[in-house]
């Protein structure tokens, strides 16, 4: 699946714009996204196979679940410690009739 770099940048100015939020939480959020885009782009704009990784990529979980649940992506316990994001898209509720 590709990136849509566009929505990554609406949320980027969205974040900035909003007063509520943090400073700090806007600019963590800000970087977590842009490593996505870095592994994107490093992988073809592909985001099949990207990861983030809790703490090496944020280490504030609050912002790293965030960011999980804007981009719909899972999150799941690693092996040896931390945490994972992957699975871009995927983690969102069915509709149901």
């Amino acid at each position: 699946m590709k990136l849509n770099y566009e929505e990554i940048l609406f949320y980027q100015e969205y974040w900035k714009k909003r007063e509520e939020i943090p400073e700090e939480k806007k600019n963590k959020l800000i970087d977590l996204s842009n490593k996505l885009i870095e592994r994107v782009k490093a992988n073809q704009d592909e985001l099949n196979g990207v990861v983030l990784l809790y703490p090496e990529d944020c280490t504030d979980y609050q912002v790293f679940t965030d960011f999980a649940f804007v981009m719909f992506a899972y999150i799941r316990k690693r092996q040896d410690k931390g945490l994972k994001m992957e699975g871009w898209g995927l983690n969102h509720e069915i509709d149901v009739e």
